[in-house]
Order: structure tokens, then C-alpha cells, then sequence
């Protein structure tokens, strides 16, 4: 929680994630302008993705910390994967 504002301030700042893995979540109550922006993080990278969280709140690793995990899981395997490429 306290990187949280630093952590914002660099996904701002970004311009091009190239081909890194990216999986941007985005609650599904979330107002339309931060489901926006969030579209356009997942778009920083050929290979980003976009994962509604339907049901949660803006907390979504509190809400549902399992999507987060997979998530997570997801990006770590594609890494791998690439690796041995």
C-alpha cells in the first residue's frame, strides 16, 4: 500500500511495454474514465491483456485475491515459457 502512489506514478509514465506479458485488472464497478485507462495500460504491450474483475471493488486483491494469483500465475508461465524459446 505505501508504493501504491509511486507504483501509479510509473505506470503513467510509461509509453511502451513492447512485447512483455501485461495482464491489467479493472473492477467492473470501476468508473468509466479508470476502465479506460486501464484499457490503455493493457495496450502498452503486444501482449497485454484485460481482465474485468466482475463483482469486485476497487481493491480487487482484497476482494478477489484469487484472480490476482492467477494472474500472476499466468504472467509467470508466460515468461518461462519465453525463456526456453
Amino acid at each position: 500500500m505505501e508504493a501504491l502512489p509511486e507504483s501509479a506514478r510509473q505506470v503513467s509514465s510509461a509509453t511502451n511495454f513492447g512485447d512483455l506479458p501485461l495482464i491489467a485488472l479493472v473492477a467492473s464497478n470501476s468508473r468509466p474514465p479508470r476502465s479506460m485507462s486501464t484499457e490503455e495500460v493493457a495496450r502498452l504491450s503486444s501482449q497485454g491483456k484485460l481482465i474485468v474483475a466482475s463483482g469486485s471493488g476497487h481493491w480487487i486483491q482484497i476482494d478477489q485475491p484469487s484472480l490476482v494469483i492467477d494472474a500472476i500465475l499466468h504472467i509467470i508461465t508466460q515468461v518461462r515459457n519465453a525463456s526456453i524459446d
